[in-house]
């Protein structure tokens, strides 16, 4: 059973029987166990800062937005915004890398605090808890050149063509309600793939993840993007992970902090 300190810290009963009954001056053989009750909980108290556990956190793999990283778990345009906004905050992150559809069940069961970044879903709500706008990006149509595609303005322009979408987007359901006959593709890479291969006429995808795909493929000029609309970019905070309100709170402050001092334009410009 834990004991609350005058500083909200939670000490086990054997630390805080060690600790308060050894006020005023300290001997040096009493240092070396009160470090080691210091490390059971957790926590470094050095000059009065606390050391808190690093925040949970899950994302997909997205080209040069979350991606691996050689010194550091992840890194990317969504890697670097999402750690200033915590950092911020004063909290520090342990981000994991997993598939998509792996990642969201992660934060929604309360393994992880939260996944970044997702777009709005009515049906997400119930599982999330949804930051402040992120960021914007624009989604749409992908064709090849070489097929002399008609302009698409809208989704009802596609027709009866085949189009390919990475399976757990929400541009699926958009395919769904518009009656386009879709196929589903396990990932973005191998989305691209599909345009190329012809397994679909067209591909529906935000260009944020394609773009940095086909550069990297030297296929960039083999492609025509139709541009249909946006899509906002949130962080969702798992309703099961413990305090998560008080979590999501203290980001948003420090979101808007990066926001102020010019952290998050800085961070957008070096990936533009």
């Amino acid at each position: 059973m834990a004991t609350p300190t005058h500083r909200g810290i939670h000490r086990t009963k054997a630390c805080w029987s060690f600790t308060a009954k050894n006020t005023g001056l300290v001997r040096l053989s009493r240092v070396i166990p009160l470090l080691l009750c210091a490390a059971t909980m957790n926590m470094v108290n050095i000059s009065g800062t606390i050391a808190a556990e690093p925040v949970p956190l899950v994302a997909a793999i997205i080209p040069g937005s979350v991606e691996p990283g050689l010194e550091t778990a992840a890194i990317g345009l969504n890697v670097e915004l999402i750690r200033a906004a915590f950092k911020k905050a004063g909290l520090a992150t342990k981000i994991d890398l997993l598939p998509w559809r792996r990642a969201k069940v992660v934060a929604e069961v309360g393994r992880a605090a939260a996944l970044f970044t997702c777009s709005h879903r009515p049906d997400r709500e119930r599982h999330f808890l949804y930051s402040s706008k992120i960021r914007t990006v624009r989604t749409g149509i992908y064709a090849l050149v070489r097929n002399n595609s008609p302009k698409i303005r809208s989704l009802s322009d596609i027709g009866n063509k085949l189009v390919g979408v990475t399976a757990g987007y929400n541009l699926q359901d958009e395919l769904n309600d518009a009656n386009i006959a879709s196929i589903d593709a396990p990932d973005d890479h191998a989305l691209v793939s599909m345009l190329f291969t012809k397994q679909s006429e067209y591909i529906y995808a935000s260009e944020d993840i394609i773009s940095p795909i086909m550069k990297r493929l030297n296929r960039a000029a083999h492609v025509r993007f139709f541009s249909l609309g946006t899509d906002d970019l949130y962080v969702c905070f798992s309703r099961k992970w413990p305090g998560v309100a008080g979590i999501a709170e203290k980001f948003e402050l420090g979101l808007r902090g990066i926001r102020a001092n010019g952290t998050f334009d800085q961070i957008i410009n070096r990936y533009r």
